[in-house]
């Protein structure tokens, strides 16, 4: 478009451009007045309202927690607790959790993922593999995890039946069985 306009001189065909232009100024002017507003902490007020949306909720206390404001994005982490467990929303907070050592609400998590997942025809064992790798070495539940162990490789397997040739999914699967292998010895339960 901007070479047929430096051939002919005619702006019309730039028209699109322009306006395309102007409408990111504007998203941009109103997300910085957004990202304002959350930072001068009006988040819940009149004038900026909790996000609806569970993803919205976990994304804007992350963005919170990376701009020092730690107290706010604990309290979207809380509301956001509160509603339908959700992979989408329940394994990043997890991991979030996880990292920062909060492991009592990264636990609950994983079981909420957990037990939702198992209602699902393509079930993730993600949940479960987290569970048995928490209740190996940092409860020392050699039993509880190799229950966990279990189910993801079970769930593995169900999964790899649709994904054959997925190099990936047969890793996973591997580093499933070598975790239940070695908690089977720390339990005494024979290898089958």
């Amino acid at each position: 478009i901007y070479f047929q306009f430096l051939a002919d001189g005619r702006p019309e065909p730039l028209e699109g451009v322009f306006r395309h232009n102007e409408d990111d100024m504007l998203s941009l002017a109103c997300l910085a007045i957004r990202f304002g507003l959350l930072l001068g902490g009006a988040l819940g007020g009149s004038r900026l309202p909790y996000p609806r949306e569970a993803e919205e909720l976990l994304r804007t206390g992350l963005w919170l927690e990376r701009m020092g404001n730690a107290g706010e994005a604990e309290a979207l982490f809380e509301r956001l607790c509160g509603s339908e467990p959700d992979a989408s929303w329940c394994m990043p907070l997890a991991a979030r959790d996880k990292k920062c050592g909060n492991w009592e609400r990264a636990v609950l998590l994983w079981h909420k993922v957990a037990l939702a997942t198992e209602r699902s025809p393509l079930a993730s064992g993600e949940a479960h593999i987290e569970l048995a790798i928490y209740y190996e070495h940092r409860a020392k539940d050699y039993g509880t995890a190799l229950l966990h162990a279990e189910r993801a490789m079970e769930l593995a397997l169900a999964r790899n039946g649709l994904y054959r040739n997925d190099p990936k999914r047969r890793a996973v699967a591997e580093a499933i069985r070598k975790r239940t292998e070695r908690l089977k010895k720390k339990t005494g339960r024979k290898l089958i």
